[in-house]
């Protein structure tokens, strides 16, 4: 590391040459010569130097010529420093008005050379802490301003990681946000790109997972030769950064995420004043993010409760209206009916049967009114099967979708769990009523075509039905309004109770409405429905799943959402599960990990299943690896043996077969523990 300060002493005088040079010790002064102004001012401009220490008497131009040539040619001089010969009377040029930073008057002396030299590179570097010192306060104060203008924790982070970025120099500043396990993080903020939305697997980040475990600031000064760094080296070796500094940031006592910094660093580590200012920065985000997510969990509850008030007052005032208005078109329907019934003349019988038709027009739309709000307290609820409802709404709906005479051509897709989707407790009519709802909105939202997808899958105690179009999207003023009565953006042909009436059925069923949306994109209209207790009890008896026989699994697949739904519904029975998006994350997992099974996919980014299998088998020969393939009639029996495959389950396949797979892959182990011990 060059640590050497760069000094050009001009000087014709060998002597004083010889001098300077013998103060001066080699291994902390890189010390150069020129005999003029015009030599000196060429080595200025080829080579930087920190300290010019001139003769008055060699430059053969005058000084203030020359002090001027030098600031022009480098502005990063640290001190300039003139020798001058006395006289009897003292000195005679006012040097004070020239822009050096010191001056030695001959006979030079050692002590005071030496003493001159030193106190000019301390003052520069006083000056410099001072001025660092009032960047990162400025800093701090603007990013204080900023978190103090703004609820929105997307506006805040992302202020504060560009500020950081700027101030520290780095090539990458973001803020991780952890999950309760701490095995994934969202990175939801990054100084280059404001929309930023990535999950990252924790184990990928040695250095963010030792932040995370010992709460301490974590630098890795160089990531190639760092130990740290060793399990990650093929991640990261085409990474021009070779600096890293990862704070956590702990909220409440508890680490919610971390700030991470990459940098390139040549000859220079992440010093303490940028560690001190870092923490600071991670400290300020912690409570930012506090105050932010109550904000806007405030909020959410602020705008549940009007939605609900709302909706409230109009179902009262709804029920209301209908009641008396129902009786008044009862007496004039019965009326109308009974006269309709005589011989009467033909053009007044043609008058009544107009009456009549408009009554019967009036009587639905008071059972419009009625329905907006659903305002019941029975529930003629029964077992529902969400997939036979979802193509019940395909089947009833293909004229509205599947293109003809002045109709879009719309491309349906439907994405189901390759597991079982749980009954629901409902109202299969209001449900179709519901998805018809939603379908329609979205092929109106596309009047030139588009793509249509229509999800099912389950969560927790939840099956979630969601319908993504690539529509003209919603601007936040209409998210906000989609569920009041009446609001429409179709124009006379909508009536505007078509989501309202939605959201009183979903209401009344337990559930959600969520709607994600983005103009020009499209939308996401998710609707959440809770799980039948009957069917979470069947389950849980036919599982019969004690304390003692949870099992531990390694789950293997590397298409997120596969994983995400086979890992919480193994959850749902019961299980540990531990997810890997890619085989060697897997095998890498397996061997820090004590697990009961492993579930793997055949076909996975990185390394196949099979390759995944054979290096589990080399750890140990005891745990039952199972293969979830859709080619499971098509694997050779010799393979899987050799590869120490020991069941296959063929997608799609139904929560009982693989709960069976399990249990059997264990009652498996446990013999071969038996025998071992017998043996």
């Amino acid at each position: 590391m060059d640590t050497q300060k760069k000094v050009l002493l001009v000087e014709k005088d060998n002597a004083i040459w010889h001098f300077v040079q013998s103060v001066l010790k080699k291994d902390t002064y890189d010390l150069d010569f020129a005999d003029n102004a015009r030599d000196a001012i060429i080595k200025i401009q080829n080579n930087a130097k920190d300290l010019i220490l001139f003769d008055c008497d060699s430059l053969g131009i005058n000084i203030s010529e020359f002090i001027s040539l030098v600031k022009n040619s480098a502005c990063s001089i640290s001190g300039i420093i003139a020798i001058i010969k006395s006289t009897n009377g003292g000195v005679t040029t006012d040097y004070t008005q020239l822009a050096i930073d010191d001056l030695i008057i001959k006979p030079l002396n050692s002590n005071e050379l030496q003493y001159r030299i030193d106190r000019v590179f301390d003052h520069k570097n006083i000056i410099a802490i001072l001025n660092k010192d009032k960047a990162d306060s400025e800093a701090l104060l603007e990013i204080a301003k900023a978190v103090s203008s703004t609820l929105s924790s997307k506006e805040i982070f992302y202020i504060i990681v560009k500020k950081v970025a700027a101030l520290i120099d780095a090539t990458r500043c973001s803020i991780f946000r952890v999950t309760h396990d701490k095995k994934f993080a969202q990175v939801i903020a990054s100084h280059d790109n404001p929309d930023i939305h990535l999950e990252i697997m924790i184990d990928n980040y040695p250095e963010v997972k030792k932040a995370l475990d010992t709460r301490e600031a974590v630098i890795v000064q160089y990531i190639l030769s760092d130990p740290l760094m060793k399990d990650v080296q093929d991640n990261v070796k085409s990474i021009k950064d070779n600096a890293i500094v990862v704070i956590p940031i702990i909220l409440k006592g508890n680490v919610i995420g971390t700030l991470f910094l990459r940098s390139v660093r040549e000859n220079k580590f992440f010093n303490e004043r940028e560690i001190k200012f870092l923490k600071v920065v991670a400290h300020i985000a912690a409570n930012a993010l506090d105050n932010a997510f109550l904000y806007e969990n405030l909020e959410s509850t602020r705008l549940q409760l009007i939605q609900s008030e709302r909706l409230r007052a109009l179902g009262e005032l709804a029920t209301g209206v209908a009641h008396n208005f129902n009786n008044l078109l009862s007496g004039i329907l019965g009326h109308t009916q009974m006269l309709l019934s005589k011989n009467i003349d033909a053009s007044i019988h043609e008058r009544l049967q107009i009456i009549e038709k408009l009554v019967l027009d009036g009587s639905e739309v008071v059972k419009r009114i009625q329905e907006f709000t659903r305002l019941r307290t029975t529930k003629d609820f029964s077992e529902v099967n969400i997939k036979d409802i979802i193509n019940d709404v395909i089947r009833m709906t293909e004229s509205k979708w599947s293109g003809g005479p002045n109709i879009p051509k719309i491309t349906l897709r439907v994405d189901t769990d390759s597991m079982e989707i749980p009954i629901v407790e409902g109202n299969a009519s209001e449900l179709r009523e519901v998805f018809i709802d939603i379908l329609f909105n979205a092929v109106d939202a596309m009047p030139k075509g588009g793509e249509l997808t229509i999800q099912a899958k389950t969560g927790g105690k939840f099956v979630f039905v969601t319908f993504f179009d690539t529509g003209e999207g919603m601007s936040e003023e209409t998210k906000k309004r989609v569920f009041d009565p009446f609001f429409t953006t179709k124009g006379p042909k909508g009536s505007g109770l078509g989501m309202s009436v939605a959201y009183g059925i979903i209401n009344r069923h337990n559930g959600q409405i969520i709607i994600d949306s983005e103009l020009g994109v499209g939308t996401a209209v998710s609707v959440q429905l809770p799980v039948s207790e009957k069917a979470i009890k069947e389950i849980e008896g036919k599982f019969n799943l004690k304390q003692e026989e949870k099992t531990k699994i390694l789950l293997i697949e590397d298409h997120k959402i596969t994983l995400d739904v086979l890992a919480e519904n193994l959850i749902n029975q019961g299980h540990s599960v531990h997810k890997a998006d890619s085989g060697m994350t897997g095998v890498k997992m397996f061997k820090d990990g004590n697990y009961d099974i492993v579930i793997t996919d055949v076909g996975l980014c990185d390394i196949s299943g099979w390759a995944v299998s054979k290096k589990i088998k080399d750890i140990s020969l005891q745990v039952p690896i199972v293969f979830i393939t859709g080619w499971a009639n098509q694997l050779s029996p010799s393979q899987l043996k050799e590869c120490g495959v020991d069941f296959i389950l063929a997608k799609p396949f139904k929560i009982e077969e693989i709960s069976l797979i399990i249990k059997k892959a264990i009652d498996s182990k446990n013999t071969s523990k038996v025998d071992k011990k017998r043996g």
